[in-house]
């Protein structure tokens, strides 16, 4: 009993790493369905400058030396107790992926393409943040990432060990970062274990760069301006 109760557990953290890597086939068709007002939302516009950035500090450095000046929005989860920043003209929604709750953040091509494609995300970029209770039992989160990625169409070209301040109390969480590319696109991810067990990714994503009106490049710097504002309230 105590095997197959293992195995079970084995293959449902294979089912999720594995759709939680599948970026190519993250939806935006189906927006219309998500909760894009959800109750958890605070929303607040104030202007975030690349000195303010700067001067952020997780532990592990500074991922962001500067970026542009933009307005932006306040999204607070009122169960997790965490909170991050986004760009005021990305969609943000919430919806349920595996079972368990997800958040998606669209850039404003990603919102308008057509819904005649079957369904996957095919022009822009998405940003997604998901949540499960399956952190890996052996708690080498790298070696698990790096062995279930062989099963998805992603290609790792990078994996590193990072410190963040989620909680803004001096003492870092350890987390994994990856870069990966896809046939046309690529992305990155971040993923770590909170203090309550809970694992968490948080992904970008683009399917094709060529549909794109800018570098990918000034999508990471928006990627990783969430992660410095990031934090467990």
């Amino acid at each position: 009993m105590k095997l197959i109760k293992q195995n079970y557990v084995t293959h449902l953290f294979l089912v999720l790493v594995i759709g939680f890597l599948a970026i190519h086939n993250l939806t935006a068709a189906d927006i219309d369905g998500f909760s894009k007002q959800p109750n958890s939302v605070s929303v607040d516009k104030e202007t975030i400058t690349g000195k303010q950035l700067e001067t952020e500090n997780h532990g592990g450095g500074s991922l962001v030396s500067a970026v542009e000046a933009k307005t932006t929005k306040t999204y607070s989860h009122e169960v997790l107790n965490y909170s991050f920043e986004y760009p005021e003209d990305w969609l943000l929604a919430t919806y349920s992926s595996n079972g368990y709750q997800a958040i998606g953040l669209w850039d404003p091509i990603a919102q308008h393409q057509s819904k005649e494609n079957g369904g996957h995300l095919r022009q822009g970029v998405k940003i997604e943040i998901l949540v499960c209770d399956c952190a890996p039992a052996t708690g080498n989160l790298k070696n698990t990432i790096l062995e279930w990625s062989v099963m998805t169409p992603e290609k790792i070209t990078k994996i590193s060990e990072l410190s963040f301040d989620f909680y803004r109390d001096g003492n870092a969480t350890q987390v994994i970062s990856t870069e990966f590319e896809t046939e046309r696109g690529g992305g990155k991810g971040v993923y770590f274990i909170d203090r309550g067990g809970k694992y968490y990714t948080i992904t970008i994503g683009g399917p094709d760069f060529s549909t794109l009106n800018t570098q990918f490049s000034d999508y990471e710097l928006i990627f990783e301006q969430i992660l410095q504002f990031f934090s467990f309230n």
